[in-house]
């Protein structure tokens, strides 16, 4: 069976991944000090308090040590690997993961003495009978991470070989998205994410900023006022053909913001699976309580 190993972005509860057999690799962040490493989603403790009181700081990416950890105790199976990532323009668990994945090659060809390039090359590791890695930067986070978890899970059971699972998430990259919105650019600020969103977006006067995710970066859309302009702009991201499931994630709490996204999601996608999670601390510390989030899966086939 195909191995797949996620970043904490993805925002998993424990049956989640057990259901999609994944691998979650810490991201880290520090409450008064005291350095976290981020699980699953419900299992963080009070970290909604720590974030009001603005004591839940320096959120950080997986280190290589982590995806490495993970990497040789899947490989040591004899068992091929995909391992999915939070966009490489917002996070450095891409480069660590890449890292970790060169340093694992470097031992099974040390191991069976293969040569460079049967270690390094996917297609020439399968061919001489070798794990093989392939680190995949889905372009986006949080629920961007999953969904192609989930669909390599199924072309994995469908019989998929490793090659054609690879080069169908990277093609299902382009038919998924998210759009966010922050309701103070303070927290950023804080903790020195500005560089994140565009110089000139501010939050103001009850003004917020619709924000996305395209090729992995991430863009300001434009700017509304009010909660329900916000709602509306931000369902408007959503491609007209139909996803086949929506997330709503909300951040620190689930505010005025939360109520009215998922009003206007259910209005305009009835009939459409809609689910809302908490978002885990590491996105809470940078994006600050009170955000929200709302992200579509690939279009529906017909």
């Amino acid at each position: 069976m195909l191995s797949l190993v996620v970043d904490s972005s993805a925002n998993l509860t424990r049956a989640e991944a057990a259901r999609l057999g994944v691998s979650m690799v810490p991201m880290t962040y520090r409450i008064d000090g005291e350095l976290h490493e981020e699980t699953f989603m419900g299992e963080n403790g009070d970290f909604v308090q720590a974030l009001h009181d603005k004591r839940l700081t320096e959120a950080h990416g997986a280190k290589p040590e982590a995806f490495q950890q993970a990497f040789s105790r899947l490989v040591e199976t004899g068992s091929d690997v995909v391992c999915i990532t939070t966009s490489a323009k917002v996070s450095s668990c891409y480069r660590s993961a890449c890292k970790a994945a060169d340093q694992v090659r470097s031992a099974i060809r040390n191991k069976v003495g293969a040569t460079s390039r049967e270690a390094n090359s996917a297609a020439a590791a399968g061919a001489a009978g070798l794990p093989r890695i392939k680190v995949l930067d889905s372009m986006s986070t949080i629920c961007g991470v999953e969904s192609l978890a989930s669909l390599a899970r199924k072309l994995d059971a469908s019989g998929a070989s490793f090659d054609d699972i690879v080069a169908t998430l990277e093609a299902a990259r382009a038919d998924q998205g998210i759009g966010f919105s922050v309701p103070s650019t303070a927290t950023l600020r804080h903790t020195g994410r500005m560089a994140l969103i565009p110089l000139s977006v501010g939050t103001f006067l009850n003004r917020y900023p619709v924000l996305s995710v395209r090729d992995g970066a991430v863009i300001h859309v434009k700017t509304t006022r009010g909660v329900q302009n916000l709602a509306r702009e931000l369902v408007e991201l959503v491609p007209t053909d139909a996803p086949r499931s929506l997330t709503l994630t909300y951040f620190g709490t689930q505010g005025r913001a939360c109520t009215e996204l998922l009003r206007c999601v259910r209005d305009k996608f009835s009939g459409i699976n809609v689910r809302v999670k908490e978002g885990g601390p590491v996105l809470a510390s940078i994006l600050g309580p009170g955000a929200v989030s709302l992200a579509w899966g690939p279009a529906a086939k017909a």
